[in-house]
């Protein structure tokens, strides 16, 4: 397990010395740089022209975790330690995958679909942006680890899909399909439903507590796609 996540990440660390960027990521690092900064959880990043003002906040608007771990990698040693972050979670995701497949095949066929994933240009370009891509897969690949290590729905499984939201709003849709998902496997039983609401309990108790954070501070709620629009 060790020599996939260290030949990974030493195969791809060298690549963070092009320090790529693309629109989105100019975003994510503003929104971290301005918390960070001093000058509050905002963005100056306005490439749609979507708010009139030089800043605007952008907790319930984007997604907020992301922006936040970058920035304060960013105000600490600059980009390369952002995208450098990335590569390593690229690495652990390996690890992660690996891990995952073990539980359902012992065989080589683990070890051989993880170098797949461990040399695939989409996911290793995924990893040498600042973008949220690697640190939402981990939240996924760790939820997969934990259920199938002791096949029970839990409290902590709705707390981890609850974060992914936070980090890309498809988390909504990841915790759609994990419900899914269980109803197929395990059906109508007492038990199940047990499950279900352990599952379900988790991931409101930390979503609501974020929404209602939102619409006390900013009148809206996460993900609110209707910033105000530049006057034309």
């Amino acid at each position: 397990m060790s020599v996939i996540l260290l030949l990974t990440f030493f195969l791809n660390i060298p690549l963070a010395n092009n320090m790529l960027l693309s629109p989105d990521a100019c975003g994510y690092l503003d929104m971290g740089r301005n918390l960070f900064s001093g000058k509050g959880a905002v963005v100056s990043y306005n490439i749609f022209q979507f708010w009139t003002d030089k800043y605007h906040p952008f907790l319930p608007y984007m997604h907020p975790l992301y922006p936040v771990v970058a920035g304060l990698l960013f105000c600490l040693s600059g980009l390369k330690a952002v995208i450098g972050f990335n590569i390593m979670l690229f690495s652990v995701n390996c690890l992660l995958l690996y891990m995952v497949l073990r539980l359902t095949d012992p065989g080589w066929v683990c070890f051989l679909i993880t170098l797949f994933m461990a040399f695939s240009v989409s996911l290793v370009n995924a990893a040498l942006y600042p973008w949220t891509e690697q640190l939402h897969l981990f939240f996924i690949l760790l939820v997969l680890f934990i259920y199938l290590k002791n096949k029970k729905a839990s409290f902590s499984l709705g707390v981890i899909l609850a974060i992914s939201c936070l980090v890309r709003v498809a988390g909504l849709v990841n915790f759609g399909a994990f419900m899914l998902a269980l109803f197929i496997i395990k059906g109508f039983s007492q038990e199940a439903f047990k499950e279900y609401a352990r599952l379900a309990l988790g991931f409101l108790g930390i979503l609501l507590c974020y929404e209602l954070f939102c619409y006390i501070k900013y009148g809206c709620f996460f993900p609110n796609i209707w910033a105000p629009r530049k006057s034309t």
